[in-house]
This record gives C-alpha cells, sequence and structure tokens, in this order.
C-alpha cells in the first residue's frame, strides 16, 4: 500500500512539474519574441547598470529610442521586465478584461505603503475603491485646483531666483518636491512646507518626513532592478540598502501614524463634521469616516 502511495505522489508531482515547464517554455518562447537591448548576466540580468535611480532613467530612455513599441531586460534569477512604450502597444493592456496586478513590484512597495487601494487586488481592492469613490468626483477634485496653484507658485518662485543670473537649473529635485507637496496636501491635508523648507536649507521635522519619502521612493526604484534584492528577509537583513530603509520606513510610518492620530482627534472633537473649518476634503478625512455595508 505504502508503495502504490508513494508512486502516486511521485506520478503527481511529475505532473505539476511538467505542467510548469510547459507553461515556462510558453512564456519563453513569447519572451524571445520581443526586442532585448543586450544580453545580461544570467544571475544578475542587467541589475550591474542600475546602481542608482537616474541611471535607471537614463538607461531606459536610451532603449526606448532603440526599441519604439516595447522591450525587455532582465533583473536576473529567470525574472524579465518588459517596458511597454508606445501609447497603441499599451492601449492593448489597458482593454484587456484579465490583466491582473503583476506581484513582484507591488511587492516591494508593500512594507511603505500597506495593502491598501494601490497594492491590493481582487475583491479587496473592489471594496477599498468603491469605498473611496466620492474622492475621485469631479466635484470634490475641483477643491484642489487651489493646492495646484498655489503649489506650483512656490516651485516657479525657486526656479526664477535660481536661474536669475542666466545659470541652468536641474528641475528633477524640484518637482520631486512639488509632485510630494501636492500628495501631502491633497491625500493627508499636511502643510509639509518641504518646498520653502528645501530652499532655506531647513531640516524641519516636515522636510525630514519629505526627505524620507523622497529616499524611500529612490531605493524602492533600485532595490526592484535586483532580483537579488527582492526577498524581504535577505534584503532587509543582510543588505546595508535594506537596513537603511526600514529605518526610513519606520521614521515614516511614525509620522503617518501621528498625522492619522492627530487627524482622528480633531474629527472626533468635531463629531464628524469638519467642513467649516476645511476648504476641501481630503483622502485622510475619508478614510477615516466612511464605512461599508458592515460598519
Amino acid at each position: 500500500m505504502a508503495a502504490w502511495l508513494l508512486l502516486f505522489a511521485i506520478l503527481v508531482l511529475t505532473l505539476i512539474v511538467l505542467g510548469k515547464g510547459r507553461e515556462w517554455l510558453r512564456h519563453w518562447r513569447l519572451l524571445r519574441s520581443i526586442p532585448e537591448p543586450e544580453s545580461g548576466s544570467w544571475l544578475s540580468g542587467h541589475s550591474g547598470a542600475f546602481s542608482n535611480r537616474l541611471q535607471v532613467g537614463q538607461l531606459r530612455l536610451k532603449w526606448k529610442g532603440l526599441f519604439p513599441r516595447l522591450y525587455r531586460h532582465s533583473l536576473g534569477l529567470g525574472q524579465t521586465v518588459v517596458d511597454i512604450v508606445h501609447p497603441d502597444t499599451a492601449a492593448v493592456i489597458f482593454r484587456s478584461s484579465n490583466c491582473p496586478k503583476e506581484t513582484v513590484f507591488y511587492g516591494l512597495v508593500k512594507p511603505w505603503l500597506g495593502d491598501g487601494l494601490l497594492v491590493s487586488n481582487g475583491r479587496k481592492w473592489a471594496r477599498n475603491r468603491r469605498l473611496l469613490t466620492s474622492c475621485f468626483h469631479f466635484d470634490i477634485l475641483r477643491t484642489y485646483v487651489d493646492v495646484y496653484a498655489d503649489a506650483v507658485e512656490i516651485m516657479l518662485q525657486k526656479w526664477s531666483e535660481a536661474c536669475a543670473d542666466g545659470t541652468s537649473v536641474d528641475v528633477t529635485n524640484s518637482a520631486t518636491l512639488f509632485t510630494l507637496d501636492v500628495i501631502l496636501r491633497c491625500a493627508m491635508g499636511f502643510e509639509s512646507n518641504c518646498q520653502i523648507d528645501d530652499a532655506d536649507g531647513k531640516s524641519s521635522q516636515a522636510a525630514q518626513y519629505a526627505d524620507a519619502v523622497c529616499k524611500i521612493a529612490t531605493m524602492i526604484v533600485v532595490r526592484g532592478s535586483n532580483a537579488l534584492h527582492h526577498n524581504d528577509f535577505i534584503y532587509f537583513n543582510f543588505t546595508q540598502a535594506g537596513r537603511a530603509l526600514r529605518k526610513l520606513l519606520t521614521a515614516a510610518h511614525d509620522m503617518s501614524c501621528r498625522l492619522i492620530q492627530e487627524r482622528r482627534a480633531a474629527l472626533q472633537a468635531d463629531d464628524g463634521d469638519h467642513t467649516p473649518r476645511r476648504r476641501y476634503r481630503d483622502f485622510l478625512d475619508v478614510i477615516l469616516t466612511v464605512k461599508d455595508e458592515d460598519g
């Protein structure tokens, strides 16, 4: 009897391996039909060229010039990324009804953003999206225009002062701070003043939070380009970059928790009627007050 059970187990395992092997072979043949800029190492892929976010962007711009529709590059350990370049190619994917979120890069963001609207999938995503529907109403989005205008004025003023003597200005950092400033104001109602503090060379708590967020985003991009760093246990415990990212994540989460606690206390003090005191309703207001049918 034991011999038959062992034989049956071996047969089932063989069928599973053969099935996975056929699936892998089909994927490999499809990927082979997509152009690749240059051959990468079987172990690390093209990750050796991605030492920082600037190099990632520069190299991908070069590849997009060579392949105007789409191309593939390797992260190592058998992981391949297909970059969509042309809008007609992207339209085919956007029109597809069977296009689930990929798991690798969203998994890298999860330690930072959690399993929320951006990262979640399936029923959980549908529930979260339904609860936040009111945030995307045109009347709500229109109230953010003043925030955009104010943030743009700050950025343009910085550029005017920086190039007053005719010198060129690298807009990368200021554009990043502008984007972060708008997101923090519209999503959390948090007046970080990150653009102003950066120009004045200050290091307030808000400026430190903004700096941590920028560094986290950069480190996640670089981490995503190396398949050897995709495992959380290995990356956070055995790499210097992983330990540094863990400290930044802790600092950012502490700040976020403090903001949430302060907003929850304010809403409770106002009995949820926060509209008279605020010019607009941000995402955090909705998240803390919205309820589904189960409460």
